[in-house]
């Protein structure tokens, strides 16, 4: 599954590891406040989180495939948008409309391999994907950092660009593979469900796991707010702010296949409740930081933690 899987994971990640470190700086660029360059960076995930549901939909209709290439072209838009744009608002819809195609080529290629992965491998199989993901996050500050240093930092969403051409590119040259006899078939058709019949139907879950995978979330794109908005804060420049997510997504990279194999044996549980721990400890002790080594410890506990919690949610 490497090939039609993990790959494109990996590269549309690239793009996404070079520009979240340098989201909140183009805010303030364009002259935003460090609350509004906060929220616009939140753009990002209100974008996943409103297109959940249709890429959901659109995955159903288009198949995953067609659904990922569809994401990746509009994301070269998106990320096109960033790169040219001097006006806030326009940098803000760009960001949303992100959001939104990472929401529907996750979600697509998680639908695709829950098919294929037998049911005794299948958190390990996920966290495999999520380890392609941090793979790609690893390598894009890296590669901004280089890209930033020699040109702009506009220029991280030049990569961001590539990228997500590339991965719609590698989704139409590699076939997808057959799904295994062990694997647990697809519920058949009986017809489209609308949201409001999904969340009658499921509201107990959603009431009680939908809230503690809501509060999980929320804690891990506040990292991607307050890092680099404090890295700004103590005067480090752009590159070295990447540099600093690169070293910790290199945390995230590393752990990705324990976490899976831990929750395979001992349950979510097992995984979620330590990390929020862990990771509420290090957003409290961020404030505390006021160099480059004291930072970059901060973010790789938070990477730690976050990596340990990941797949849980």
């Amino acid at each position: 599954m490497a090939p039609s899987v993990y790959l494109p994971a990996m590269v549309f990640e690239i793009g996404n590891g070079a520009v979240a470190p340098v989201i909140a700086i183009t805010a303030l660029d364009l002259g935003a406040s460090a609350g509004t360059a906060g929220l616009l960076v939140a753009l990002l995930g209100i974008g996943q989180l409103a297109g959940d549901v249709p890429a959901g939909a659109l995955a159903a209709r288009l198949g995953d495939r067609r659904a990922m290439v569809a994401a990746g072209g509009v994301a070269m838009v998106a990320m096109l948008g960033c790169l040219l744009t001097p006006s806030l608002p326009v940098f803000g819809l760009c960001l949303f409309a992100m959001g939104v195609c990472t929401a529907t080529f996750y979600l697509a290629r998680q639908s695709y391999l829950t098919e294929v992965a037998p049911l005794h491998l299948r958190a390990r199989a996920l966290s495999m994907l999520g380890g392609a993901h941090r793979i790609g996050l690893f390598i894009g500050p890296f590669v901004g950092a280089a890209v930033i240093s020699l040109t702009s930092l506009r220029a991280a969403y030049a990569i961001a660009v590539v990228t997500a051409g590339l991965a719609a590119a590698l989704l139409l040259v590699i076939p997808d593979v057959e799904r295994r006899g062990d694997a647990v078939a697809p519920p058949p058709e009986s017809g489209a469900v609308g949201l409001v019949a999904t969340v009658r139907t499921y509201r107990r879950m959603l009431l009680t796991l939908g809230v503690a995978v809501l509060a999980i979330g929320a804690v891990r794109a506040a990292r991607q707010v307050v890092l680099p908005l404090w890295a700004v804060h103590i005067g480090l420049s752009p590159e070295v702010t990447s540099l600093v997510f690169g070293v910790a997504g290199a945390v995230d990279m590393a752990l990705f296949y324990p976490s899976g194999k831990v929750m395979d044996r001992h349950g979510r549980l097992a995984a979620a409740v330590p990390s929020m721990l862990v990771l509420g400890a290090a957003m409290a002790v961020l404030p505390l930081t006021g160099g480059l080594v004291t930072l970059t410890v901060v973010a790789m506990v938070m990477s730690f933690a976050t990596a340990s919690g990941r797949a849980s949610s």
